[in-house]
């Protein structure tokens, strides 16, 4: 969290460099290679504010560390007729005898065998900054230095900007370029992720700033290091950081003045152009970042070849670059800002108002313009009529176009424009900003919309918008409080019955349905469900039987019936994709993702495989993300965390989770928060991280408390004490499950929570009651007693034999086992194979060691997800051994032909008959470092061809027969 507005103290520079590593780099070697007697010429170019200066000092700093003796110079503009002045400061050294009335060629060659003698001593480094604006004596000396840099342990180095050099800096860079001589570091900008991580630096944030704010500011700086930062104190000094939170709102750069630093070093690039560039480029600045000139000259009226020189002269200040569609656009927006602020309010009015009715004259859309330019320029003019009809048609087309943003910001000036004219914005304006306004986040605007459109539906006595503003509350309040959804959707379902439309009744049955499942009576829910879909489905609305199907799916699984949850997702998912609804399509492929992660843990009778997970996953993310719908992504990114932890890939699954988390505080979804959380928590638990496991799921069980969820309070609270029993601490875990309600065995959570009342009763040596819980969840599950659930067959088979029943003990771990392989459920498979060689090591049995030797090779498939060589995996590997009692001898040869834990991957990846394609993909590496690790393979194991590794792989225990050999592929 970051601290209160007042007791914020931002460096106005980043204390550290960020994002220039590969530069670092490179002065390191150059500063090494001097420090040996090898010196170099370095230039250091890149426009004004891109971060050279921190660069050369970054340079200055490791010189003297290295034992360097390191001098400065400077240009400055107003000494370039100045002999030597930017060496000024160097012009002092003792052994300098040329007076200061000597001949120019008399005092330059001086300085320049100084400086020679000098470095011949001791290792020199000579930076001259700003050479743009040096004069001609100091490049002389640098010239004459540059010669016989090479063959002295002396660094030279010049920081320029490209754009404004002079004919006697390009006559000094051309002979560098001729001989050879320089090595040129292109200073760029920062990139997106660099821009996010100095900002993170600057605030002192725990995380990343969210990545609308990172391209928000990015966009508007391009990632020059100097304009971030003043323009990030800029927004501090306007009191527009959040407190609350580790963001801020990136709308507030819409209204930000560019920082005074920033205006200056625009108007001192003003000063080059002349009167008539002035003009053209302030006539461009009101069109927008990107112009056409073209457009300017309409506007003008002007042909476009009396406008060519302005426009040469304004690209050769570097104040305007060609775009590569063939417009123009200003080199930084905030130069285009610069501009655009220095006209007077009147300026700005007549100029928007000239450039829209040209535009508007030239036939609008058809011309080319936009009509959210024409909005654009109608609403800056104050032309109310003309602002409210464009802006209107322009949130049309971005509602269509699926850009909340520009949606919001268009009803927003067409709400404006109406006020203006004395009119009351429609019911329509309020409740279209407000779901673009969900959309992004904006949960306090969203809410007051849906306020003001259920207000004036009611005044209207119009009960279809009053029903669709009350559902619509209904939903925003689902993602925060499940008591205040109740609320709105029982008013909407009564609404619904009084005016008997049965389409309005689906809807309010569904949502009411929904909150029933959340607060913990999903039989309940699914009788609703079944309600909304014969209704639905009389009135053949494919929309409405597409949603309903898709919470009936849900309401199904949270009663712990995934059996029949499979065909209403099925279904569904074919209707959203008929409708071409990309948000609900979305939302429905992160449902089925996460179907298979919720299934891993489920102490319920399975069906067979429906194959979902990953791809469904990894779709619904890219939707989201198109959609720009941060709540939408955060929930793809927990099913998919979700699917890819249930696979036993946890070095992914952490990634995404933790990623999820931060985008759903960053919008204030607690929905989604409490499912990141439950998530996270799941998956630091499987990798043993108690401490970190455990903070995590106590935030979700007190966010699921005051939301009033029971279903998420059961949940969180289960995998809470399943925590502590992974921990050691089954009397704790047993305290903590006696504290909540009585678990109901046709709940998903509630029998979840008996399964770990289960497991926590075996730790504390109550056998009884252990086996009482696995009879129960065996008895009650939805496909029967003789369905295989594997974690209540884990458990029932760690009872019996803790009560000496070997026989049925193994028998119970093996069908378990088997069942977790079928679904592709690693860790469970993992914990199983332990728990089968434990029960045969007590019984004295043989094959206790060959199945040691399995558990030892699936812990190294668990681990091969983490990074190579971390702490973090490391740290996996040994709790993981020791809590399930893995022998050392077995750690250290579960490996045959001491292949690595990658290597091992792969090889039981080409058993399963995937190509190096495929197998890339599985792993997420390039496919030329799948054919490395093969080579390594291949050399390791004495073989030759895919036909005889997978054999060496199977004979080796390696992968497991299937029931025709795999074809390889290459």
């Amino acid at each position: 969290m970051l601290p209160a507005m007042s007791e914020l103290r931002v460096p106005r520079v980043s204390p550290d460099l960020v994002g220039r590593d590969e530069e670092r780099g490179a002065l390191r070697q150059l500063v090494d290679g001097a420090a040996a007697g090898a010196g170099a010429v370095l230039l250091l170019s890149g426009e004004a504010g891109v971060g050279k200066s921190r660069l050369a000092g970054e340079l200055r700093a490791t010189a003297e560390q290295r034992g360097l003796t390191v001098l400065f110079g400077h240009g400055y503009p107003e000494d370039q007729a100045v002999p030597l002045a930017a060496l000024a400061d160097v012009a002092g050294l003792s052994d300098l005898d040329a007076p200061e009335d000597s001949a120019r060629p008399v005092r330059t060659l001086a300085l320049s065998r100084a400086l020679e003698a000098a470095a011949s001593r001791r290792p020199h480094c000579l930076v001259l900054e700003d050479a743009h604006w040096s004069d001609e004596a100091s490049l002389e000396v640098f010239a004459r230095l540059a010669r016989r840099a090479h063959q002295l342990p002396l660094l030279l180095a010049l920081t320029f900007r490209p754009e404004q050099t002079d004919a006697a800096l390009r006559a000094f860079l051309d002979a560098l370029d001729r001989d050879r001589r320089a090595v040129e570091l292109r200073v760029g900008p920062l990139s997106p992720a660099q821009t996010g991580a100095l900002v993170q630096r600057l605030l002192g944030m725990r995380r990343l700033p969210r990545r609308e704010m990172t391209e928000a500011l990015h966009g508007l700086t391009e990632g020059n290091p100097f304009f971030i930062e003043e323009t990030l104190h800029a927004v501090i000094e306007a009191g527009q950081l959040d407190p609350a939170s580790d963001t801020w709102d990136a709308r507030v750069l819409d209204q930000l003045r560019p920082p005074r630093a920033v205006q200056h070093a625009v108007q001192r690039q003003l000063e080059s152009v002349d009167e008539a560039t002035r003009h053209v480029l302030t006539l461009a600045a009101v069109m927008g970042r990107r112009f056409d000139l073209d457009a300017v000259a309409a506007v003008e009226g002007r042909p476009v070849a009396d406008l060519l020189p302005s426009i040469r002269q304004a690209v050769g200040a570097q104040l305007v670059v060609d775009a590569t569609d063939g417009d123009l656009q200003f080199r930084h927006a905030l130069t285009r800002e610069a501009i655009y602020s220095d006209l007077l309010a009147r300026e700005r009015q007549e100029m928007h108002l000239a450039v829209a009715r040209s535009f508007e004259g030239q036939g609008g859309d058809d011309a080319g313009a936009s009509a959210g330019t024409l909005a654009h320029h109608y609403y800056r003019a104050r032309e109310w009529a003309r602002a409210l009809e464009w802006s209107e048609r322009a949130a049309e087309a971005a509602i269509e176009m699926s850009a909340p943003r520009a949606a919001t910001a268009m009803l927003t000036q067409a709400i404006h424009a109406a006020e203006q004219l004395g009119r009351t914005p429609s019911v329509s304006m309020r409740s279209r900003r407000a779901a673009a306004r969900e959309t992004v986040g904006d949960f306090a605007g969203s809410r007051e919309d849906y306020e003001l459109a259920l207000s004036l539906a009611r005044s209207a006595r119009a009960p279809a918008e009053e029903f669709a503003a009350l559902l619509a509350l209904g939903m925003l309040w689902a993602s925060r409080d499940y008591e205040s959804a109740e609320h709105y959707y029982l008013e909407a379902l009564a609404l619904a019955r009084t005016v008997a439309d049965p389409l309005l009744i689906a809807r309010a049955l569904n949502h009411v349905g929904n909150w029933q499942a959340n607060a913990g009576d999903p039989a309940v829910a699914c009788e609703q469900h079944e309600e909304a879909l014969a209704l639905a489905e009389a009135t053949e609305d494919r929309r409405a039987i597409a949603e309903t199907l898709d919470l009936l799916g849900m309401a199904l699984v949270m009663r712990a019936q995934y059996g029949g949850a499979i065909g209403p997702f099925a279904r569904a998912l074919a209707a959203a994709e008929s409708l071409g609804d990309e948000r609900m399509l979305a939302s429905l492929l992160a449902t089925v993702s996460g179907y298979a992660g919720a299934a891993e843990m489920a102490a319920t009778w399975l069906p067979p495989d429906v194959g979902w997970g990953v791809p469904e996953g990894e779709q619904a993310l890219r939707i989201a993300r198109a959609l720009e719908w941060p709540a939408g992504e955060a929930y793809a990114l927990t099913a998919l965390a979700a699917a890819y932890q249930a696979r036993g890939e946890y070095g992914r699954a952490l990634d995404l989770a933790t990623a999820a988390l931060d985008i759903a505080e960053a919008v204030g979804h607690q929905q989604w928060t409490l499912g990141c959380l439950a998530t996270l928590g799941e998956i630091e638990a499987d990798l043993h991280r108690w401490e970190e496991a455990r903070e995590h799921v106590s935030r979700a069980l007190a966010l699921a408390e005051s939301l009033h969820s029971r279903f998420w309070e059961g949940v969180s609270r289960a995998q809470l004490a399943r925590g502590l029993i992974v921990s050691g601490d089954a009397v704790g875990a047993s305290a903590l499950l006696d504290a909540g309600r009585a678990p109901l065995l046709d709940t998903q959570d509630g029998r979840l929570l008996m399964l770990v009342r289960g497991q926590a009763a075996l730790r504390l040596g109550d056998t009884q009651a252990a086996h009482h819980a696995a009879q129960r969840l065996i008895e009650t599950s939805a496909g029967g007693p003789d369905g295989v659930m594997p974690h209540v067959w884990r458990l029932l088979g760690e009872t019996l034999a803790a009560r000496g029943d070997i026989e049925g003990a193994q028998t119970h771990l093996r069908e378990g086992r088997e069942t977790a392989r079928q679904y592709g459920w690693r860790a469970e498979e993992w914990r199983a194979t332990c728990a089968l060689a434990r029960l045969l090591d007590t019984a004295g049995d043989d094959r206790a060691t060959e199945e040691w030797a399995a558990a030892a090779q699936r812990l190294d498939l668990l681990a091969a997800s983490l990074p190579e060589g971390g702490a973090a995996r490391q740290q996996f590997l040994e709790r993981a051994a020791a809590q399930e009692g893995l022998p050392r001898r077995q750690r250290e040869s579960s490996r045959p032909a001491g292949l690595t834990a990658r290597e091992h991957e792969v090889l039981t990846l080409i058993a399963s008959g995937l190509s190096n394609a495929e197998i890339a993909a599985r792993l997420v590496i390039e496919r030329r470092t799948v054919e490395t690790h093969v080579a390594h393979i291949f050399r390791k194991t004495d073989v030759a061809t895919r036909h005889q590794a997978i054999r060496w792989a199977l004979e080796h225990g390696i992968g497991a027969p299937e029931s025709r050999p795999p074809t390889p592929t290459p």
